[in-house]
Protein backbone atom coordinates (compact mmCIF):
# COMPACT_ATOMS: atom_id res chain seq x y z
CA UNK A 1 0.00 0.00 0.00
CA UNK A 2 1.43 3.42 -0.77
CA UNK A 3 0.86 6.64 1.76
CA UNK A 4 -2.57 8.30 1.95
CA UNK A 5 -3.41 11.62 0.75
CA UNK A 6 -5.10 13.97 2.52
CA UNK A 7 -8.25 13.11 0.60
CA UNK A 8 -9.13 9.59 -0.59
CA UNK A 9 -11.54 7.78 -2.21
CA UNK A 10 -10.77 5.12 -4.80
CA UNK A 11 -12.79 2.51 -6.23
CA UNK A 12 -10.55 -0.32 -7.14
CA UNK A 13 -11.14 -3.79 -8.98
CA UNK A 14 -9.57 -6.73 -6.88
CA UNK A 15 -7.40 -8.70 -8.57
CA UNK A 16 -9.79 -11.68 -8.86
CA UNK A 17 -12.20 -9.41 -11.09
CA UNK A 18 -15.27 -10.15 -8.76
CA UNK A 19 -14.97 -7.32 -5.68
CA UNK A 20 -14.79 -3.44 -5.56
CA UNK A 21 -13.31 -2.05 -3.05
CA UNK A 22 -13.44 1.61 -2.02
CA UNK A 23 -11.06 2.84 -0.25
CA UNK A 24 -12.06 6.12 2.08
CA UNK A 25 -10.62 8.40 4.54
CA UNK A 26 -12.72 10.82 6.26
CA UNK A 27 -12.69 13.88 3.92
CA UNK A 28 -13.18 11.11 1.45
CA UNK A 29 -16.24 9.57 3.11
CA UNK A 30 -17.57 13.12 3.90
CA UNK A 31 -17.28 13.69 -0.32
CA UNK A 32 -18.98 10.31 -1.08
CA UNK A 33 -22.15 10.94 0.96
CA UNK A 34 -22.17 14.52 -0.61
CA UNK A 35 -22.63 13.12 -4.06
CA UNK A 36 -25.29 10.76 -2.68
CA UNK A 37 -27.04 13.33 -1.34
CA UNK A 38 -26.55 15.02 -4.15
CA UNK A 39 -27.57 12.13 -6.61
CA UNK A 40 -30.76 11.26 -4.33
CA UNK A 41 -32.29 14.97 -4.88
CA UNK A 42 -31.63 15.11 -8.70
CA UNK A 43 -32.83 11.60 -9.32
CA UNK A 44 -30.11 11.80 -11.98
CA UNK A 45 -26.29 10.53 -12.29
CA UNK A 46 -23.24 11.44 -10.78
CA UNK A 47 -19.29 10.95 -12.84
CA UNK A 48 -16.87 10.11 -9.60
CA UNK A 49 -13.56 10.59 -12.04
CA UNK A 50 -10.08 11.09 -11.39
CA UNK A 51 -7.60 14.10 -12.59
CA UNK A 52 -6.13 11.83 -15.40
CA UNK A 53 -9.82 11.61 -16.54
CA UNK A 54 -10.43 15.45 -16.20
CA UNK A 55 -12.09 15.46 -12.64
CA UNK A 56 -11.29 15.58 -8.97
CA UNK A 57 -13.59 13.28 -7.53
CA UNK A 58 -11.39 10.57 -7.06
CA UNK A 59 -7.88 9.86 -5.87
CA UNK A 60 -5.39 8.56 -8.66
CA UNK A 61 -3.27 6.82 -6.01
CA UNK A 62 -4.29 3.06 -6.18
CA UNK A 63 -4.16 1.90 -2.30
CA UNK A 64 -4.53 -2.07 -3.04
CA UNK A 65 -1.19 -4.13 -4.00
CA UNK A 66 -3.08 -5.95 -6.70
CA UNK A 67 -5.93 -3.94 -7.32
CA UNK A 68 -6.70 -2.11 -10.70
CA UNK A 69 -7.77 1.44 -10.17
CA UNK A 70 -10.54 2.32 -11.88
CA UNK A 71 -10.43 6.06 -13.56
CA UNK A 72 -14.28 6.65 -13.51
CA UNK A 73 -17.54 5.44 -11.71
CA UNK A 74 -20.84 6.16 -12.24
CA UNK A 75 -23.83 6.54 -10.04
CA UNK A 76 -27.07 6.37 -11.15
CA UNK A 77 -29.98 6.55 -9.73
CA UNK A 78 -33.29 4.86 -11.46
Amino acid sequence: MTDKPAELLTFELCENGDEVEIHLNDEGLSNLINYLVRLKKSRDHEHLMTEEWGGNELTSIKQGSGNTLLQKVTLRHW
